[in-house]
């Protein structure tokens, strides 16, 4: 269903699913968003599990990864809230 999605015509997109799947969805979102929508990103601390860099396990590595991606994009502004299993957000610029 989401490749039918318009292009840069959303102005949320929440991510909260399987979160092996997360890089495809979170791609998927930063298409659709419009220059100031927000991408949210439900679990993106893992009840803590990624901060710990002694966890290597595949779940977790992928989450790590997405936020790293976030944050390292240039297409987003991004933020975590630490509050219960992390509420990963990134604005579109």
């Amino acid at each position: 269903m989401l490749p039918r999605l318009a292009d840069g015509a959303y102005d949320l997109v929440l991510v909260a699913s399987d979160p092996l799947a997360y890089p495809e969805y979170v791609d998927e979102a930063l298409r659709l968003l419009r220059p100031g929508g927000v991408l949210a990103v439900d679990g993106a601390l893992l009840r803590d599990r990624v901060a710990d860099p002694a966890r290597r396990d595949e779940l977790t590595t992928v989450v790590r990864e997405v936020g790293r991606a976030l944050r390292n994009d240039e297409r987003v502004l991004p933020a975590m809230l630490p509050s219960g299993d992390g509420l990963l957000l990134a604005v579109r610029r």
